[in-house]
């Protein structure tokens, strides 16, 4: 491994892929809030940058050119940071990082020439006041910044170096400690953005094995109620109407009261296998409580058929206790915009559920429809599908 290639992955450390959409997110909004302080502390920075400009220079107009379009520019992006929403879109948080990243490169470029500038036409005597500067407005930037490690480091470079470069040619022994003073501060300020870079990763991951932990059945590995609450007003906001399919293992109290409940339990893992088996994208399996499985997806994606197939599949698998197993489901379609809208659709399939099992089992029931459709799949003991 290179030199060059460590320094690349302490710069722009990987972010673990099954966190990258959450990281995203949080950088976004954390550069977003911490850059409208950044620009009102720069914007009231730059008055003082002005007046020390006048006191250090022998009358120049150049110097005082950088400051004042930088005052602009905090000003218009202060305007625009309280403007902008970034909500809960990653495309949108992508693209705000990536501008942002290219104006805090642009920002550090002109803030490092007007110190480098303004160091050259100053009298030596007056010359420690940029570097002092420059140091401070680098460290305020660079901590805005700290959620875009790579972009954050550069920037500390772009503003630092031009000075440091300076200090150092210019022979001086208070000089060339400045710039070693300078370096180790900028060394240690890169330390503390990769230290807050892994600690930000690290509490993500972490969060989301504890978000997982709670929305997932322990006994079965599927989701849990709670979770398919939240992930239906998400496929809902995204896709519009969407379909629930409610199965319930029928005469399931039998195989606990003649076999046992850990043979129960080993026979509901083996019904969460085959729904997790019809899982996709944005098809979801849970453990809705008890022995009531669900499904939920797009109604686009989730078509009644895959229920008959699941009351095939399950008719048909040898489960632990050695008999067969049926099942009765409900299916109903809604839109889900919130936790009321849900529990609509939950009752409406609910209600078609109850009638496939006081019908007598495996068979799945629509409901909604006013017509009956026999759709029978050919097996040891046929499906029935009916509607409500």
């Amino acid at each position: 491994m290179t030199v060059l290639s460590i320094l690349g992955k302490l710069a722009n450390p990987a972010i673990p892929a099954d966190i990258g959409e959450e990281y995203t997110l949080q950088a976004a909004h954390r550069t977003q809030r911490q850059g409208r302080l950044l620009m009102l502390g720069m914007m009231a920075m730059m008055p003082f940058a002005l007046f020390d400009t006048r006191l250090a220079n022998g009358g120049s107009w150049l110097p005082y050119i950088p400051p004042a379009f930088a005052f602009l520019v905090c000003a218009a992006g202060f305007l625009l940071l309280r403007k902008m929403s970034v909500g809960d879109s990653v495309t949108d948080a992508q693209r705000f990082l990536a501008r942002a990243g290219k104006a805090a490169l642009v920002f550090g470029l002109l803030v490092g020439i007007w110190g480098l500038v303004s160091w050259l036409l100053a009298a030596p005597d007056t010359r420690g006041f940029y570097a002092l500067f420059l140091a401070l407005v680098a460290m305020a930037v660079s901590f805005s910044l700290a959620s875009l490690q790579h972009i954050a480091t550069a920037t500390l470079a772009i503003i630092l170096t031009p000075i440091d470069i300076a200090l150092f040619s210019s022979g001086e022994l208070l000089d060339l400690s400045t710039a070693l003073g300078l370096i180790i501060a900028g060394v240690m300020m890169a330390q503390m953005i990769h230290n807050q870079h892994h600690s930000s990763v690290e509490l993500l991951a972490l969060q989301k094995q504890a978000r997982k932990l709670a929305e997932t059945d322990p006994l079965t590995g599927l989701l849990n109620r709670k979770a398919l609450l939240r992930h239906a007003v998400q496929l809902g906001g995204k896709h519009g109407d969407i379909r629930l399919l409610l199965l319930n293992i029928d005469q399931f109290e039998t195989i606990n009261q003649q076999q046992g409940q850990a043979t129960g339990d080993d026979a509901l893992r083996a019904i969460a296998t085959i729904l997790a088996r019809r899982a996709r994208k944005n098809i979801l399996a849970a453990r809705a409580g008890g022995t009531e499985f669900a499904l939920i997806g797009p109604t686009d994606e989730l078509f009644p058929a895959v229920g008959l197939a699941l009351l095939a599949e399950i008719r048909n698998t040898a489960m632990p206790h050695g008999k067969q197993v049926t099942a009765s489901i409900g299916c109903a379609d809604g839109m889900v915009g919130n936790e009321a809208d849900w529990h609509k659709l939950v009752t409406h399939t609910d209600e078609a559920l109850f009638r496939a099992r006081k019908n007598g089992g495996n068979q799945l029931i629509e409901a909604g429809a006013q017509t009956s459709t026999d759709t029978s799949v050919p097996t040891m003991a046929p499906a029935r599908a009916a509607t409500a």
